[in-house]
């Protein structure tokens, strides 16, 4: 940080400039990649080849709200998403594959763990269904204290209100194969 801040302040403060010459565009992208590399470094490398790749959503419903909006995915999109994922030939993987994989156990090539963040109560309805007909399984992580209520964290800051799954709604889930952990 020490240095890459002076050595990057006068080729970002040229390329503010408009300065868009040969010389700037080699000094932007030899910062660039200083920096990259750096923070690589910095996080410990590369991930592991085999990895696990976590997908996190939240509300699956259209929803035109500013504040959380960009936070929820609908349906259709869903299915889109889910769709591309199979066919760039993801393995997608539980809780238990996740966890035994912790432990030493190895992971199918480009495993990706499903999780629903929050609870909310449109999981039942719109990705239990299509999550089901792919027979994938799924991760949802409720906000504890928060179950047959609202998304209160979210109001405060102005957003729509969205209603969050029922002990009842969580138990349905559960019996359709999805695991449950503890948002917060």
């Amino acid at each position: 940080s020490r240095i890459g801040r002076p050595l990057a302040a006068p080729v970002v403060a040229r390329a503010r400039r408009g300065g868009s010459d040969l010389l700037t565009r080699w000094a932007f992208a030899r910062v660039r990649d200083a920096l990259y590399w750096r923070g690589l470094a910095e996080l410990g490398g590369f991930p592991e080849p085999d990895a696990p790749t976590v997908l996190a959503y939240h509300a699956v419903e259209d929803v035109d709200d500013a504040v959380i909006g960009p936070w929820c995915v609908g349906p259709e999109a869903l299915s889109r998403h889910l769709d591309a994922l199979e066919a760039a030939g993801v393995r997608f993987v539980g809780v238990r594959d996740l966890l035994a994989w912790l432990d030493g156990t190895p992971l199918p090539p480009r495993s990706v763990l499903l999780t629903f963040d929050d609870g909310y109560a449109d999981l039942l309805e719109n990705a239990a269904p299509l999550l089901q007909q792919r027979n994938i399984p799924a991760l949802v992580l409720v906000v504890g204290e928060q179950l047959g209520g609202w998304n209160e964290w979210d109001t405060a800051r102005g957003a729509a209100k969205l209603p969050l799954l029922s002990a009842d709604q969580l138990r349905e889930l559960l019996t359709r194969g999805w695991d449950v952990g503890l948002h917060s």
